[in-house]
C-alpha cells in the first residue's frame, strides 16, 4: 500500500525518512553556517502591573529582572521564547529564569538540558513541492531562441473536444524523484461544468477499480465535486489566471505576458480545469520504501508556453500542458476518495493564488522563510492559505473533525510545534512547517473574522507578515503590528482552552454566505478548536512523546498523556528555529504574594524575546 504524501506549489521534493540530512538541515543556522545574531549581556530590569485582559509582558535581549505587581494567586505561570531571527538560535544562547526569582510555587531549575535530537515518526501526509519557475530565467534563454527562430508571437491552439471518449497527450511525471516528465495518452472520463477529468489510459480499467486504476465513476465523482466548490471557493479566494504565459515575451511581468494570450484561443483545453488521474511517480509497483507516495499537486509550469528543449533544455517548461492543471494520484483517488478532494480544494487554492497573487498583483514568490517581506509570497503563507481554504471548506465537503485539516494538523503541533518556526518552512519535513502554519492561521480566522479575513488576505498587494497584518487591520479597525499579534497567539497557546480571549476555541465570525442556484446557503464555518481536547493528542494506541527524552522535559514528568501544546520544564529546552519559532515553558503557580519577581541568566542572542505570561 502506498503512503500518504500531500503535493503542492513551490520547492524542492523531500521524502523525510528521518535520516541524519533531516537533522543537519533542521540544526543549521536558517541555511547558513554562520548565525545572523549576536549575543547581548542583560542589565536592564522592567515593572509592570498585572492586567487580566491581556496578562503577557515583554522580557528583551536586554532585561535582566521583571518585577509585575498586583499579580492573584493560583494562577499558572508560563515563559515563552521567540526567535524572530532568520537563523537558528542555539539552546546555549537562550536564557532561563534563575533560581533567585520569587513569587510562586515550583522550582526553576536552571541546570540546561536539550530536548536531544532523535527524529520524529514518519507523518502521515508529506508533500511534492513543484520547482520555482521565474520568468526572468526563462526570457534569458528566450531572447536568443527569438533570435534564432523570429518567434513574436504565440500560436493559436485548436480545442478539443469535451466529449467523454476523447484523448489527447499530457505530460505527466514519471519517476519518485518527481524530476523526470513522459507525454502519456489520457482519456477525457467525465466533464464537469468547469472541469475535465482525464485518466491516463494506462490507469484506466472498465472492471473492478483496484491499485492504482480507476474506473469511470471515480472520475465522474471527482468532476461533480471540483463542479460543487469552484464558485464556493472563488468567492473567498478569488479568480484563477485564465491565460496562457508567453514564455519567449520579453515582458517584465507575468502580467503583461499573459495579457494577449487567453486560454479560450491558446489552450487546446480553453479555461477549463484539468484534472488528471495517473500513478504519481510511476510508484505503485515499488517497495514502500522507495515510493514518493504523492497524492496530488499543481506546477505552475503549465500556465506557461511550451518551450522546445532544443532552446531552453533545463527548463521544465518544455513539458507544459499549456493550461489549467492538477495532477492527482490515482491509487488514492480510488482509496481515499475524501482526503484527495480535500487536497484538491487545497491545490486550488495554489492555482487561485498564483493567479491572483503572482499574475493579476505582480508579487513574486519568495524562499522558504522570507516571511517579513512585503512583496514577497513566503511557502508557509501560501500553504496556510490552502489549510484555512480545506478547514473552511471542511463541512461542504462533508468532512467532520476527524477526518479534516484539523485532526491531521493539530497532534504534530501540539507534540512538536518547536522543531519549525510559525512562519518557517522547512524543505526538509514540510510535515511539521504544515503544522505550525495551520496552528497560527486557524487561531488567526477565528480570532480576527474567518472566511471574510482570508477575503482581505488575498485582495491586498503583500504577501508574508505584511499581508496579514494589513488584512486583520483593515476588516477590524485595529492598528496591530505582527508581534503584538503574535503575543496574542501566545496566549492562546497557554489558555487551556478557555472559550473567551485569544483563543482558538470558539467559532469564526460567519459574515460571508454564498448563494446559488444550487447552493442556498454557505457562511464557511471554522468551528472552535479546543487544542486541550482528545482529538488533538495523539492516539492512544501510540506513544504521545514523540521525541526522545520528551516526557522527561516536560513539565510535569509524571504526565504518561499530554493534552495542548507541550510544555516545557524551565531546566530543559530546544534550539529556537527561525522564522517566529517558540518554546513553551511552564514555571509553576503563583503564590499569595501578589507581587512576581523573575530573574533571567546574563546573556542571549539579540533576536530573542521572551515573555512572561500569567493566566
Amino acid at each position: 500500500m502506498k503512503k500518504f504524501v500531500l503535493g503542492l506549489i513551490s520547492l524542492s521534493f523531500f521524502c523525510f525518512t528521518g535520516c541524519a540530512d533531516f537533522w543537519d538541515a533542521l540544526f543549521e543556522s536558517g541555511g547558513s553556517s554562520t548565525p545572523s545574531y549576536g549575543i547581548v549581556t542583560a542589565t536592564e530590569s522592567e515593572s509592570y502591573k498585572y492586567d487580566a485582559s491581556f496578562p503577557i509582558y515583554e522580557v528583551t535581549p536586554k532585561t535582566k529582572s521583571v518585577t509585575i505587581s498586583n499579580v492573584p494567586s493560583d494562577k499558572s505561570l508560563y515563559i515563552a521564547k521567540v526567535n524572530t531571527g532568520d537563523s537558528t538560535v542555539a539552546l546555549t544562547d537562550t536564557r532561563v529564569v534563575q533560581n533567585s526569582s520569587t513569587g510562586y510555587r515550583a522550582a526553576a531549575e536552571t541546570e540546561f538540558k536539550s530536548l536531544g535530537n532523535a527524529a520524529i515518526p514518519e507523518n502521515k501526509y508529506k508533500h511534492f513541492h513543484a520547482p520555482e519557475i521565474s520568468l526572468a530565467d526563462i526570457q534569458t534563454a528566450a531572447k536568443s531562441a527569438r533570435a534564432l527562430t523570429g518567434t513574436s508571437t504565440l500560436a493559436k491552439k485548436t480545442r478539443i473536444k469535451r466529449t467523454v471518449g476523447t484523448k489527447k497527450s499530457i505530460y505527466v511525471d514519471s519517476n519518485p524523484n518527481m524530476d523526470s516528465y513522459t507525454a502519456k495518452y489520457a482519456t477525457l472520463r467525465a466533464v464537469g461544468t468547469y472541469c475535465n477529468v482525464w485518466v491516463v489510459d494506462d490507469y484506466f480499467t472498465t472492471e473492478t477499480a483496484t491499485g492504482a486504476k480507476v474506473d469511470s465513476s471515480i472520475a465522474e465523482n471527482f468532476a461533480k465535486k471540483f463542479d460543487s466548490f469552484y464558485p464556493v471557493v472563488h468567492t473567498i479566494f478569488g479568480k484563477e489566471c485564465d491565460n496562457i504565459i508567453y514564455s519567449y515575451s520579453s515582458a517584465e511581468s507575468l502580467k503583461a505576458a499573459s495579457a494577449d494570450y487567453p486560454m479560450t484561443s491558446y489552450s487546446d483545453t480553453g479555461i477549463y480545469v484539468n484534472i488528471v488521474l495517473y500513478d504519481i511517480g510511476a510508484d505503485s509497483s515499488l517497495p514502500q520504501s522507495q515510493q514518493c507516495g504523492v497524492l496530488g499537486y499543481f506546477f505552475a509550469k503549465d500556465y506557461y508556453s511550451k518551450i522546445e528543449p532544443s532552446l531552453l533544455s533545463s527548463s521544465v517548461v518544455q513539458y507544459s500542458n499549456q493550461g489549467k492543471y492538477f495532477y492527482v494520484d490515482s491509487y488514492y483517488a480510488r482509496e481515499e476518495t475524501a482526503t484527495t478532494i480535500s487536497t484538491l480544494a487545497h491545490e486550488f487554492q495554489h492555482m487561485i493564488n498564483y493567479g491572483v497573487k503572482n499574475v493579476e498583483k505582480g508579487i513574486e514568490s519568495s524562499g522558504s522563510s522570507d516571511y517579513n517581506i512585503s512583496n514577497k509570497i513566503d511557502t508557509a503563507y501560501n500553504e496556510m492559505l490552502s489549510m484555512l481554504c480545506e478547514d473552511m471548506m471542511s463541512d461542504f465537503l462533508d468532512l467532520d473533525d476527524t477526518t479534516n485539516v484539523k485532526s491531521e494538523r493539530l497532534p504534530t503541533f501540539n507534540t512538536t510545534y518547536f522543531y519549525s518556526g510559525i512562519r518557517e518552512y522547512l524543505s526538509t519535513n514540510s510535515a511539521l512547517s504544515y503544522s505550525t502554519a495551520y496552528g497560527f492561521g486557524s487561531w488567526l480566522c477565528r480570532q480576527y473574522g474567518g472566511a471574510a479575513l482570508v477575503q482581505e488576505i488575498m485582495s491586498n498587494d503583500y504577501g508574508g507578515n505584511n499581508s496579514l497584518v494589513k488584512a486583520v487591520n483593515s476588516l477590524n479597525k485595529t492598528g496591530l503590528t505582527f508581534d503584538e499579534i503574535f503575543q496574542q497567539f501566545l496566549l492562546a497557546l497557554t489558555n487551556g482552552g478557555a472559550t473567551t480571549g485569544y483563543t482558538h476555541n470558539k467559532a469564526a465570525a460567519e459574515t460571508v454566505d454564498y448563494k446559488s442556484d444550487s447552493v442556498s446557503s454557505y457562511k464557511y464555518p471554522m468551528t472552535a478548536i479546543n487544542l486541550w481536547g482528545e482529538a488533538y493528542s495523539y492516539p492512544t494506541d501510540k506513544n504521545p512523546f514523540l521525541v526522545k527524552n520528551q516526557q522527561d522535559a516536560t513539565y510535569d514528568s509524571s504526565e504518561t498523556r499530554y493534552n495542548g501544546p507541550f510544555l516545557f520544564s524551565n531546566k530543559y529546552g530546544f534550539p529556537l528555529r527561525p522564522g517566529y519559532g517558540i518554546t513553551l515553558h511552564k514555571l509553576g503557580t503563583t503564590d499569595s504574594t501578589s507581587s512576581l519577581s523573575l530573574t533571567f541568566s546574563d546573556t542571549g542572542a539579540d533576536c530573542v524575546t521572551m515573555y512572561v505570561i500569567i493566566q
